[in-house]
């Protein structure tokens, strides 16, 4: 069967679905964002954990943070004669807006995961989208990579595990009171 996604130019630009696959899509996209945040706080609070767990904590974070963004657009969306418009390319598959999105909703709690370089939000090397959000610089969490100059290696952000604590808690209560009910 032909992709309804793909064109021989990549992604489709928009895409129709029936609202059950919207609504379908709304309920998954928050189960995931729990998951994630679930996920995250229980390796917090595994015994013994690490700096390093902390880390992929907030790897995990950041993206129950994208994925708050698509449920924000999905959730602004307007069924039209039994059918749900989605700018998929555009903003479905594309990262930056996502992230744009939740950061543009969410209040500073979640948006603080340590004092001095994420004090004010996310940024790109530090999680801090007003210098740009950078896909591979969030995934940079999950693995060692060379600085641009190479002459060391990528260091981590710092992150500070109260912070986090309370971001993730501040993006739970948030999405746990989202109405799924369309």
């Amino acid at each position: 069967m032909p992709s309804r996604l793909r064109t021989g130019e990549g992604w489709v630009t928009n895409i129709d679905v029936s609202i059950d696959v919207w609504r379908s899509l709304i309920s998954e996209t928050l189960q995931g964002i729990l998951a994630m945040l679930h996920g995250a706080t229980q390796l917090m609070n595994a015994a013994g954990h690490n700096e390093s767990d902390i880390h992929i904590a907030a790897g995990l974070y950041t993206y129950a943070v994208e994925e708050y963004g698509k449920l924000s657009y999905l959730l602004g969306l307007t069924p039209n004669d039994g059918r749900v418009r989605i700018r998929y390319k555009e903003f479905f598959r594309n990262h930056a807006m996502k992230f744009q999105t939740a950061l543009s909703t969410l209040p500073r709690e979640c948006l603080t995961l340590s004092e001095g370089a994420f004090s004010s939000a996310f940024d790109s090397s530090a999680f801090n989208t007003e210098s740009g959000v950078s896909f591979e610089a969030r995934l940079g969490i999950f693995y060692t990579d060379l600085t641009d100059a190479a002459d060391a290696v990528t260091p981590l952000p710092r992150v500070d595990e109260g912070h986090l604590r309370a971001a993730i808690a501040q993006l739970e209560s948030i999405a746990m009171s989202v109405d799924t009910s369309r």
